[in-house]
């Protein structure tokens, strides 16, 4: 007989909420809070929330979104894993684990019905438009009534409330720009810079604790520059990966993933003259100094 199967929550940046079947009313959610089915959840302005299920797939929230868990099935006869999410409003972002065939995830928005073997897609859902793009090979498929669209690998659609629906290929990759791969920056801020995009409209940057992305950062979405400055930084490595945003407010491919280190230095860079020597009395017009401090300076 199948069971209720539960979900994580393993990270949250901001302010996230919950509410399960027998709250009155939203609560706070925290780090490592287990969800139950038909558990609703909701991120709030500059937060995201990542949920884990049994299987290890992934689920992103991002800010101002709102979606309910609606079924965690597991059979414990054959290791089935039965699930599915509605998307109220908002976006997120999944990595869903396909090592089993057996497997089944279905996403669900306001009148639209969507089933997939991808494992790598993302998802918007607002007052008017609903927004699809894939990124695995494997096919995500969706029935919005009129419309039965398949989209391939880096293949995105717009479906619009009268049942419209406009398909086009996602943007290449972003390139990068500063700082460089490796690179160690001193402070608690950084300047991150890319390649302008021509056919961008905008552009999705995301910062990052883990080369994963497991631990976000900084989300920012919509940006118009191609630098954007993160500030109030921890010292440690850091993550960051940019995507453009074509005219219908699709992510096209995540540029490379590069990693800096902040370090945090308070402490003045030595500094040590060798020549010329104390006192000593020269006869030309020029003379050659010597000395040293450390590296960077």
């Amino acid at each position: 007989r199948d069971r209720a199967a539960e979900a994580l929550i393993t990270d949250i940046h901001g302010d996230v909420e919950g509410r399960d079947p027998a709250e009155d009313a939203w609560s706070d959610r925290q780090l490592d809070d287990i969800l139950v089915e038909f558990e609703r959840l909701r991120t709030l302005s500059k937060s995201t929330t990542q949920v884990t299920f049994r299987d290890l797939s992934r689920l992103r929230l991002n800010p101002n979104s709102n979606a309910t868990i609606q079924r965690m099935r597991s059979d414990p006869l054959t290791g089935k894993e039965v699930t599915k999410v509605s998307l109220a409003s908002g976006d997120f972002y999944a990595l869903l684990n396909q090592l089993s065939d057996n497997d089944s995830f279905e996403i669900d928005v306001p009148g639209i019905k969507t089933t997939t073997d991808s494992s790598d897609f993302w998802i918007k859902n607002d007052a008017d438009t609903a927004r699809f793009v894939n990124y695995d090979d494997s096919t995500l498929d969706i029935d919005a009534g009129a419309n039965q669209v398949s989209l391939g690998i880096d293949e995105g659609v717009v479906i619009t409330a009268d049942g419209k629906a406009h398909k086009t290929e996602a943007l290449d990759r972003a390139v990068l720009a500063q700082p460089l791969d490796g690179s160690d920056v001193y402070g608690q801020a950084v300047a991150l810079t890319w390649n302008e995009f021509p056919e961008a409209a905008g552009y999705w940057l995301e910062v990052a604790g883990d080369p994963g992305f497991n631990r976000m950062i900084t989300t920012e979405w919509g940006l118009k520059d191609i630098s954007y400055r993160a500030e109030a930084l921890e010292p440690g490595l850091h993550y960051w990966r940019v995507a453009a945003l074509d005219t219908l407010g699709l992510p096209g491919k995540w540029s490379e993933t590069r990693q800096f280190d902040l370090r945090v230095d308070t402490t003045p860079p030595f500094l040590t003259l060798f020549a010329p020597a104390d006192g000593v009395i020269v006869e030309q017009a020029q003379i050659d100094i010597l000395g040293a401090s450390e590296k960077g300076v």
